[in-house]
């Protein structure tokens, strides 16, 4: 990613997304931990847990941090006990609060931080069917046309 950035004439120069799938978000969010990356934002899909409690700990602001999880698929559920992160806070569903204390939070959890972006496919790997809103979010997400986003609420 540093070697991307300086290609393109450096951080002030290009707009550079990340974006990782399944166990590739846990990959991101070891490498987050550990060294700085070279990235404007970081989309994840389907992510089981990036190592990490906050959305604010991957380095590139909590506000670059994009979401996508759908209902139907089920490796963000397997995945949070082991790669899940964990921070002191609130857990909740759609604003209600539910759980307090030292909490384990995934990507596609309110807690976490992350915007978590509408997903319209079903799956394990339909985040990138032609013309669904789960691509149409991570196009708009990666063109830097945050307004263009649709939220899950």
């Amino acid at each position: 990613m540093d070697g991307l950035q300086t290609a393109q004439g450096g951080p002030n120069a290009s707009h550079t997304t990340l974006i990782g799938h399944s166990y590739g978000t846990t990959v991101i969010g070891a490498a987050a931990k550990e060294h700085h990356i070279a990235a404007d934002d970081i989309v994840v899909a389907d992510s089981p847990g990036m190592l990490v409690g906050d959305a604010g700990d991957l380095g590139v602001g909590k506000d670059h941090v994009w979401s996508e999880a759908a209902g139907s698929d089920p490796v963000p559920y397997i995945g949070r006990d082991f790669l899940g992160g964990w921070k002191w806070g609130v857990d909740t569903y759609h604003g209600v609060p539910y759980n307090a204390g030292y909490i384990q939070t995934i990507p596609s959890d309110e807690s976490f931080g992350a915007h978590r972006m509408d997903v319209d496919t079903s799956g394990h790997s339909g985040y990138w069917t032609e013309r669904s809103t789960s691509i149409k979010n991570q196009a708009a997400v990666v063109v830097g046309r945050y307004d263009k986003v649709q939220e899950d609420n």
